[in-house]
């Protein structure tokens, strides 16, 4: 292997392997400097080894031109090499067909992955069976439902390696307590999936939520759940309820303190909508007392032709006391 002190080493992209691949140099011009860097107008390359120069039109024999091949998608060059490295870094093909490999670079993007990886593999590593057939109800599908303890664990795990952005991104999402809330009530019996998968319903057949087709319900009853209404609320502390109720002697912790969550993210939420309100009024009325001062500033300027003394600028009852009534009241003598 070469030593990267020593030599440069480019591959092709988008994972290319080629047995051999040529890259092209007939017809290829670039542009070239003479002293004191100023150009000389496009010319034309050709790759000779040994000749120090690129230009065709430095190259006086019957050497004929060497093709560039890259061998399994790869290719290694000398440092000393001056002109096949001068092409490489300059021809048009740099960076769109193939890369220099910076294997500190490649090294750091492979440590990125790996981190991605292990912190997405930590957040399914869920030693509690029924935990775990819940998260992978969210981040796996339905179908899960009859898998054993160990087909979940893996399919957690493939999950997490496959699509680690993925699963942290959904693990951290807003909604995703009250998916877990959905989850387990479903595996607990609390809430059932009518069999048309159309919507979400108690065991006695009332309508909990309904879902279009093509949707997941527990999708569709998280989505719910995570409301900020009155409704929502009532059903999710229902559902927390009679889920924890559920397992009887087994209490689930979680459950509570996803419900707990969800309910302060809500009144978060109602919070924020009613600061808003209350500004919301807040800057009406001031943009009327502000239209109420500057009219009857002006107006006293248009009557006494001067303006209003410094000491009642801001005084809107003083300024509109010294106003005349409008014509439709003033009494005529």
């Amino acid at each position: 292997m070469a030593n990267k002190n020593t030599h440069y080493k480019f591959r092709l992209k988008n994972g290319q392997t080629p047995a051999s691949w040529n890259l092209p140099l007939k017809g290829v011009m670039l542009e070239r400097f003479g002293e004191n860097k100023i150009s000389r107008g496009l010319k034309k390359i050709e790759y000779i080894k040994g000749h120090e120069s690129i230009w065709a039109e430095d190259h006086i024999g019957d050497e004929k031109p060497e093709s560039i091949w890259f061998e399994d998608g790869l290719l290694e060059v000398h440092k000393a090499d001056k002109s096949l490295v001068y092409i490489l870094f300059n021809h048009k093909w740099f960076n769109s067909h193939y890369e220099l490999i910076d294997e500190d670079v490649t090294a750091k993007k492979k440590n990125t992955k790996f981190d991605l990886i292990q912190k997405a593999l930590d957040k399914v590593d869920i030693s509690d069976a029924d935990e775990q057939k819940a998260n992978a109800l969210i981040l796996i599908g339905p179908g899960v439902i009859d898998w054993s303890p160990e087909r979940v664990k893996a399919g957690l795990k493939e999950k997490a390696f496959n699509e680690a952005q993925e699963v942290l991104d959904e693990m951290g999402a807003n909604d995703y307590h009250a998916k877990y809330i959905a989850a387990h009530a479903l595996l607990a019996g609390v809430v059932v999936i009518n069999p048309s998968r159309t919507g979400v319903t108690w065991p006695d057949g009332k309508t909990i939520v309904t879902c279009p087709a093509g949707q997941d319900p527990i999708f569709k009853l998280g989505e719910f759940l995570s409301g900020s209404d009155e409704l929502a609320k009532i059903t999710l502390q229902e559902i927390g309820e009679r889920t924890t109720r559920a397992y009887v002697v087994k209490e689930i912790p979680p459950v509570k303190e996803a419900v707990k969550k969800v309910l302060e993210s809500a009144e978060e939420e109602e919070e924020e909508e009613e600061e808003q309100k209350e500004l919301s009024e807040k800057d009406i009325e001031n943009n009327l007392a502000n239209k109420r001062m500057a009219d009857a500033t002006v107006a006293y300027f248009e009557e006494h032709n001067k303006k209003v003394p410094s000491r009642y600028k801001n005084d809107v009852e003083w300024i509109e006391s010294k106003l005349s009534p409008p014509d439709s009241f003033r009494i005529v003598r």
